[in-house]
């Protein structure tokens, strides 16, 4: 990974941390739903699953209180891999070069 994608995913995380403390700080995000009721969904490009990634999306889950996760570039041939503690796999699309997976909290 380059400097600039170093680079670009810390601003990435530094605006959904600032987005939460505005919901969370009762101002009004950009696009926010008017009910108060926000979707709180994980998106990851994650560059391929490994064990250690696993455990930092987990973190981020509990940290943001995702109620999805939407991971990319998964490369995973087996739905063995796609195991993350709370949640459960609600579909995926397997592959060694690519791969999808949507999980949803479990209950």
């Amino acid at each position: 990974m380059t400097p600039s994608h170093k680079r670009n995913r810390v601003c990435q995380l530094r605006a959904l941390t600032r987005a939460g403390a505005r919901q969370q700080s009762g101002r009004r995000a950009g696009g926010a739903c008017s009910t108060g009721l926000q979707p709180r969904i994980l998106q990851l490009n994650t560059e391929g699953l490994t064990a250690s990634k696993i455990s930092v999306i987990e973190k981020l889950a509990y940290t943001f209180k995702a109620l999805v996760i939407l991971l990319q570039e998964t490369h995973c041939v087996s739905a063995d891999k796609l195991v993350l503690q709370n949640f459960a796999l609600a579909g995926s699309i397997l592959s060694r070069k690519y791969g999808l997976a949507t999980l949803s909290t479990k209950g």
